[in-house]
């Protein structure tokens, strides 16, 4: 019997699949299907801890002429100390973490610059609105809504240009968020290694960004306050939602980096009884959001008031946060 018939019998044997083996062996899938297709020999080191999990020698794997002598009986088998392998979740290989994390950290920006742009958008025509008022535009207000609602769509597009692009790169690895991972335990050492390292960023750019969303609301209340004219409240509102737009893009940028080693590590909003959770709400998100924007476009092309139609957003937001807290809970106490 040759080598990787011997691996192809063991591992059945021991009811492993290709993937639950090359986690032990700390090698990836194709490594084992080259090993049992006979295109490529593992290497020594590889031969001996196969040995050790089989409970053969390695003469016996290595030498056809070897009888089948030294192969575990099932009792043997049953009672063998090989660590238990969960057989549950996808096996991800040191290699696929790591061109994930460096996908991840090269579309942060790119992100972060796309979300940016969608919320200046806004900014623009409100701007535009603020220069009508204030007689700096020479034309009606209703011309300066209907040319801000032009540069809303062409500033949301370039967003759209960033996002579209990073979306499609990272859609491959969407997987990583819903399902149960098996990652080999010196891989995951590493990737809390470089959490960690990036915790000090990732703290001061969400203080950062909390501290520029909550001066954010500065501009408007101080326009409330002296009571000024509307030029001056369309001018608020567009300093308002820049100086939301650089928080907002903060927090993506590195939010985006952490979430991707969360995701590997299945920890924070990545944990396994989260990702059963998230399942079967994933259906409901989708619907929800596509009503929520629905509304906000029906209202805002109806009333042509897009200086009041957007409080829809952080309504929908709160609303949403409730819900699906209320079904988390709902979901535990049926548990």
């Amino acid at each position: 019997m040759k080598l990787e018939e011997k691996i192809t019998l063991h591992r059945k044997r021991n009811g492993w699949s290709q993937e639950e083996l090359a986690f032990r062996l700390d090698v990836s899938r194709q490594a084992v299907s080259k090993w049992e297709m006979g295109s490529s020999v593992p290497d020594l080191d590889k031969i001996i801890r196969m040995s050790d999990l089989f409970g053969v020698t390695t003469d016996y794997l290595l030498k056809e002429e070897v009888a089948e002598t030294d192969m575990p009986t099932e009792e043997e088998t049953a009672s063998s100390d090989t660590p238990e392998m969960p057989k549950r979740g996808r096996q991800v290989c040191d290699e696929e973490c790591k061109s994930y994390i460096s996908l991840v950290k090269k579309t942060a920006w790119k992100i972060a610059l796309g979300v940016a742009f969608c919320i200046l958008s806004l900014a623009c025509m409100f701007a535009l609105l603020g220069a009508s008022a204030s007689g700096a535009l020479a034309v009606s207000e209703d011309v300066a809504g209907g040319i801000g609602i032009v540069a809303l769509l062409i500033v949301c597009a370039v967003g759209l240009l960033f996002l579209i692009p990073a979306g499609i790169a990272l859609s491959k690895y969407e997987y990583l968020g819903k399902e149960e991972l098996l990652i080999s335990e010196p891989m995951k050492d590493s990737l809390r290694a470089e959490k960690d390292a990036g915790s000090k960023a990732f703290t001061v750019a969400i203080a950062v960004g909390v501290s520029l969303c909550v001066l954010a609301a500065v501009p408007v209340l101080l326009a409330g306050v002296l009571e000024s004219a509307e030029a001056a409240h369309m001018y608020a509102l567009t300093a308002t939602l820049s100086i939301v737009a650089i928080g907002v893009a903060l927090f993506v940028r590195f939010g985006v980096i952490r979430g991707a080693y969360s995701k590997l590590l299945q920890e924070e909003d990545y944990t396994v009884e989260k990702k059963r959770t998230g399942k079967k709400t994933d259906a409901f998100s989708g619907v929800y959001w596509c009503l929520v924007t629905a509304l906000y476009l029906a209202w805002s092309f109806w009333t042509m008031e897009w200086h009041r139609t957007w409080i829809v957003w952080p309504v929908a937001g709160v609303l949403f946060a409730c819900i699906s807290q209320i079904a988390a809970t709902v979901t535990k106490k049926k548990k």
